[in-house]
């Protein structure tokens, strides 16, 4: 099975792709949110990535400029939410 990539990023791995298309919702999700997301939705096409995958990416992405980070605070501890940047968009 041949996956193309996008030439402007060829170096994403299609767990990057995954996960940003699922943040294309709109939403501001953490990273529990995003593999809940992803357990629900790409199990049914893919394989869901793992905990460890999904935190790591976001990391990736984040370097990148593809997603950023949206901090917020609430039952009295810190979280980070993520939501998908233009570039992250066009990627």
């Amino acid at each position: 099975m041949s996956q193309d990539l996008p030439a402007e990023n060829p170096g994403l791995p299609v767990t990057a792709y995954a996960l940003l298309g699922l943040l294309t919702f709109g939403d501001e999700l953490t990273g529990y949110e995003l593999k809940q997301r992803a357990d629900n939705t790409l199990r049914f096409y893919w394989v869901a990535p793992a905990m460890s995958q999904v935190y790591s990416e976001l990391t990736r992405r984040t370097a990148r400029g593809l997603v950023e980070p949206a901090t917020s605070a609430g039952a009295g501890r810190r979280t980070t939410r993520y939501r998908i940047t233009t570039a992250g968009r066009r990627a």
